[in-house]
């Protein structure tokens, strides 16, 4: 099916949405440890308007599921904001822009903390049934992630705990 008036229809197979994936929103730049990994408030409200006067329209995770299911039609030109784990700065500073330009939603990474440490979380991750193991950003599937031993697995854990990972993390998406 072809794209008319600017709409992705349900079956098209060309879909290209960017997706913009942050860490964590902090007030001002002399709170940012890592440059990589942290924007300012005022820096994430530009980059979401700056987007949207190009002519994008924000999506939400549940549209994009919505749309891959054939369920749905999205806006040919789409972008979907994703936040890799769940830190003050986000529900402090993010939420309230990604209320003001993104109504539906983004998308998220529930995180959690296990008591037992390392040890429990790595046990709960040898013994998952129910979803896969995978590092993973703005996929449609059910994934959960150790940080500690995956994604961060070459840190010690003293780094860990400088880069803000607790050793028993475990972040469900």
């Amino acid at each position: 099916m072809a794209t008319i008036n600017n709409t992705y229809y349900i079956g098209e197979k060309n879909l290209q949405i960017p997706i913009f994936v942050y860490h964590d929103i902090v007030a001002d730049e002399s709170e940012i440890e890592y440059d990589y990994m942290q924007t300012t408030a005022e820096t994430f409200e530009k980059q979401i308007t700056g987007i949207m006067k190009l002519g994008y329209k924000p999506i939400s995770y549940k549209d994009l599921v919505e749309y891959k299911n054939g369920e749905k039609a999205i806006p040919k030109w789409s972008f979907l904001i994703t936040f890799d784990d769940g830190y003050v700065g986000v529900y402090k500073y993010a939420y309230e822009i990604a209320k003001k330009y993104m109504p539906n939603g983004g998308c998220g990474v529930v995180s959690f903390e296990l008591k037992g440490g390392r040890a429990a979380a790595e046990k709960f991750m040898k013994n998952l049934k129910l979803a896969a193991i995978e590092t993973h950003v703005a996929d449609a599937r059910t994934m959960v992630l150790h940080p500690a031993s995956h994604t961060h697995r070459q840190l010690s854990e003293q780094e860990l705990v400088e880069a803000g990972v607790a050793p028993d993390l475990i972040r469900l998406s």
